[in-house]
């Protein structure tokens, strides 16, 4: 049935491999053709097998690795609070626009009348605008979000303030809160030192604020009362209300705290990168440090930079919010010219070629749709002649300027209506009316006017909605470490009656009754309830030596093939070429086998 010498057969039996021994030392071709077929159909589910597992282990699959641990002191995060109210109505309709138009009885028009008609035309109206003879453009020229802002101090004033059942004195609550611009407005934004340790488990231990909504003050375009609320890493900027959530007047809050640390994989496992935070990078003071660190920008931070991207991108728009132009661009009442070249260079050149935007001389007028109302200043006059001529030389312009003289709006609607061509005489007794459209300009950013902001707001909204890829800003890259805090809330009734009687109307005498004070204030307490660390950890769950040993074994299993067999196989084919290259050798072998006894 063998038909191999004594040396053949101990060298194959060495291979260690029955599959090989089998097919190779049987002499007969019924034996040898059924162990052919059985090692094909074998190899072929191994490789059917190993394919599997190649996939597997392409895929790069992982699990997180949920972990809590008791902790001794808990380090609270940063917290920003707004009020939903961004400007004080109260200041707002006591102040008359002293010059310009009257309203059709003769008076003259607050500030809040200008605000409160340019809001409703919007609501009415989308991105389109405004459209009726209130001029608007008034507003853009009385820096209103910060000359009317929510009055933080005085709500500081009278807020109580308590860590861990101890009044916050003023100095510590100096150190503690300060303010800053967001897009909610001026806001109190506590704890980015990392004062606050909490200590003893439950309420008792955390830190607790009485603070007046200030209802009376509210404008019409506020939808709710009460305040934002958001959780941030302590020097974390988060200045967009989308992370927020809202407290109601009337209640006392209890917001319930988990700190959680999150570890996350980068490529392949993951999705995690730190990006370089466009705005810390230029920030007055800052210092270039060590190359192999950077301030690494948190989604919710990033955030801002996609919102400020497509301000950028329209180009009705070429405009800084108030809010970032506050906070970045104006920083320390100067303007950080650093910052500014440094976002132009990140639109321009460091982004992917797909969404890097241009900045040319096309520029858009931001008196838009708008009755001047007011004489044109020297500035004004020269604006408006040099972009009728430039309009004239710009192809494919679309701007309309309208010239009237003697117009009253709500009155008499005489006086002669002209397209202004360039060629007009225009001087300060003259009233103008701009349609939108792009004029030769500098390509200068500034911050956006009150009217151009909330048109770009709602129009930039449509864009996202639409989700065409082409007109969406860069993705945010979930960093690969980051603190999050978890929250769940609960509420009871406040101030309660008794409380009131007792102590709290003497607080707040300005409000007279129970109801009152239920309609304004809120009390917050932000505590943990069990000092614990909760850590989310990303484990690669299919590495390098698992997918080896299962692909040892599945081999092995079928085929029987080890790392040890395929070095003895080598070995044999080496040896069995040397053997034929020397007939000696061979001969002496073939008296070898010739000597020993027949079985």
């Amino acid at each position: 049935m063998y038909n191999r010498s004594t040396g053949q057969r101990r060298r194959l039996e060495a291979l260690d491999n029955g599959y090989l021994n089998s097919l190779l030392n049987y002499a007969a071709p019924i034996p040898r053709l059924i162990w052919g077929i059985l090692g094909v159909a074998m190899m072929c589910v191994a490789l059917f097998l190993t394919i599997l597992l190649v996939a597997d282990y392409r895929s790069f699959p992982s699990y997180t690795k949920v972990s809590s641990e008791s902790i001794n002191n808990y380090y609270f995060p940063a917290i920003t609070i707004c009020n939903m109210n961004i400007l004080n109505k109260t200041e707002m309709a006591t102040t008359d626009v002293d010059k310009g138009p009257r309203k059709a009885d003769g008076s003259m028009y607050t500030v809040y009348d200008l605000y409160s008609e340019l809001m409703k035309s919007y609501s009415d109206r989308g991105s389109e605008g405004p459209e009726n003879n209130v001029p608007y453009e008034l507003l853009d020229n009385m820096d209103i979000y910060r000359t009317y802002q929510w009055h933080i101090r005085d709500t500081l004033d009278t807020s109580s303030i308590e860590f861990a059942k101890s009044t916050v004195t003023d100095e510590d609550r100096n150190e503690l809160i300060q303010a800053q611009f967001t897009e909610m407005g001026n806001c109190l934004e506590i704890n980015d030192n990392a004062m606050l340790v909490q200590k003893v488990n439950g309420p008792i231990g955390g830190l607790s604020l009485i603070l007046d909504a200030s209802v009376a003050d509210y404008t019409t375009d506020t939808t709710s009362q009460g305040f934002f609320i958001m959780f941030r890493m302590p020097g974390e900027k988060v200045i967009n209300r989308e992370y927020a959530f809202k407290v109601s007047p009337g209640n006392e809050v209890f917001i319930r705290l988990q700190p959680v640390v999150v570890n996350r994989l980068g490529s392949p496992w993951g999705t995690c990168m730190d990006t370089q935070d466009i705005f810390t990078e230029y920030e007055f003071g800052s210092t270039d440090g060590d190359d192999d660190e950077i301030d690494v920008m948190s989604q919710k931070e990033c955030f801002a930079s996609q919102v400020l991207y497509m301000f950028m991108k329209e180009e009705q728009c070429k405009c800084f919010p108030w809010y970032i132009w506050s906070r970045y661009i104006m920083e320390k009442g100067e303007k950080n010219q650093e910052m500014y070249d440094g976002l132009i260079k990140y639109w321009t050149e460091t982004l992917a070629p797909e969404k890097q935007l241009t900045f040319d001389s096309t520029a858009y007028l931001s008196d838009q749709n708008s009755w001047s109302g007011d004489v044109l200043d020297t500035s004004v006059t020269k604006s408006v002649i040099e972009c009728g001529k430039a309009c004239q030389e710009y192809e494919g312009c679309v701007n309309f300027m309208w010239t009237r003289a003697n117009f009253v709006p709500g009155l008499d609607q005489g006086g002669k209506c002209e397209l202004f061509d360039g060629t007009a005489t225009v001087d300060d007794s003259l009233d103008y009316k701009v349609e939108r459209g792009t004029v030769e300009g500098t390509g200068e950013m500034d911050e956006c006017s009150l009217s151009q902001e909330e048109m770009c707001g709602n129009l930039i909204m449509e864009r996202l909605m639409d989700g065409d890829e082409s007109e969406l800003p860069p993705t945010c890259n979930e960093p690969c470490s980051y603190n999050r805090t978890d929250f769940s809330v609960s509420t009871s009734r406040f101030p309660a009656q008794g409380m009131w009687e007792s102590s709290m109307n003497k607080d707040y005498p300005q409000y007279e009754t129970l109801d009152a004070a239920q309609h304004n204030l809120v009390k917050l307490v932000f505590y943990q309830d069990v000092l614990r660390l909760t850590s989310e950890t990303q484990t690669a769950s299919y590495e390098i030596q698992n997918f080896i040993a299962e692909l040892g074994g599945t081999v092995d299993l079928f085929i029987g093939i080890s790392f040890y067999t395929v070095y003895k196989l080598i070995e044999w084919i080496l040896y069995s070429i040397y053997r034929r290259t020397q007939p000696n050798q061979e001969a002496s072998n073939a008296s070898s086998d010739a000597a020993l006894p027949k079985v």
